[in-house]
């Protein structure tokens, strides 16, 4: 049993954990003319997840040390030989590296990014396997509104679709990526805005020549 733990706890910590980080890290090197981003609000209960199994993990990791030391001493402290609770003690440790390597892979899964073209929304499917992505570009945002709801203001975007009707698209900041977002979205809107305009005033030019 011990031996077979040491062996999951190898694979995990080493191999699987390690591997989903580095392919979260490249996807996160595939989105670019980032301007700005945040970590979603949902990554909260992965935190205070991955927090607590760390911490249980630590724990156990400090007790079977303390007990495998005991041991050598001939200080009985569980009821274990020796090489099994070194076995425990490096299999909670690589549990804890594994837990770690996981976690800081799923930062990059539920980060919210802000292009140069648009606002980008994305959201992890662990059923499938796969991200989902959609661009709202800045040229597609009509209007918006906010709801506040400290720390969090909910946005919602006010867009067309296809069968030119406007649909709402809620996109949730967090407080400290507030002043910025809110000055990139009235900024991005501003120049389409006179974008608009422009056309509009070139077209009636052209119109009367």
């Amino acid at each position: 049993m011990f031996e077979t733990l040491f062996q999951f706890a190898l694979l995990f910590g080493f191999v699987v954990a390690p591997l989903f980080f580095g392919v979260t890290v490249l996807y996160r090197k595939r989105v670019n003319r980032v301007l700005m981003e945040w970590k979603k609000p949902k990554l909260a209960l992965f935190t205070i997840l991955a927090f607590v199994l760390n911490l249980g993990l630590f724990v156990l990791t400090c007790f079977f040390f303390a007990a495998y030391l005991g041991r050598l001493e001939n200080i009985r402290i569980i009821d274990f030989p020796a090489e099994a609770m070194q076995r425990l003690t490096t299999s909670c440790f690589l549990l804890m590296v594994g837990v770690t390597f996981l976690y800081l892979g799923i930062q990059n899964l539920y980060s919210q990014f802000v292009r140069v073209d648009g606002i980008l929304l994305q959201e992890f499917s662990f059923r499938r396997m796969r991200m989902v992505q959609q661009l709202v570009a800045w040229e597609d945002i009509k209007d918006y509104y906010i709801r506040s709801d400290y720390p969090i203001t909910n946005y919602y975007l006010v867009v067309p679709d296809a069968e030119g009707r406007f649909n709402r698209i809620q996109l949730k900041v967090p407080f400290y990526a507030l002043p910025r977002f809110e000055a990139l979205l009235e900024s991005n809107l501003q120049k389409q805005q006179e974008l608009r305009t422009t056309t509009r005033n070139t077209l009636r030019r052209m119109s009367r020549n």
